[in-house]
């Protein structure tokens, strides 16, 4: 991997840090998109306020290369939009979720597979 950042070329930490913290964003903004779009739906808007404008402070971190911030940010962003997700996905599909079923956050899925291979 190379980094585009032609002021401090040859820092493969830094390039590799940097596309963490870009990976971990791109999954907090589907979260945030779908969780904003349900909630709007369901007329609970009120409960994505700040996440837009928390997301865009964070990439703009990142563009600055303040990795340090960036990637404590962008921590404590994607965990809370995914708490947030899980709770709008839950309420989406209560009662069409078959016992042991297949209707759970893509995160969850993996754990219940890793779990049922394990009994």
């Amino acid at each position: 991997m190379s980094c585009h950042n032609h002021d401090r070329p040859g820092l493969p930490d830094v390039a590799n840090q940097a596309e963490e913290i870009l990976q971990r964003l791109n999954i907090a903004k589907a979260y945030m998109g779908w969780t904003a779009f349900y909630y709007k739906s369901t007329g609970q808007a009120q409960k994505m306020n700040g996440f837009t404008d928390w997301y865009r402070r964070i990439a703009d971190s990142w563009h600055k290369f303040k990795l340090a911030e960036t990637d404590e940010e962008s921590t404590e962003l994607y965990t809370r939009l995914k708490a947030v997700f899980d709770e709008a996905w839950r309420e989406r599909f209560a009662g069409e979720i078959p016992p042991g079923g297949f209707l759970v956050p893509p995160g969850e899925a993996a754990e219940a597979q890793e779990g049922g291979a394990n009994k």
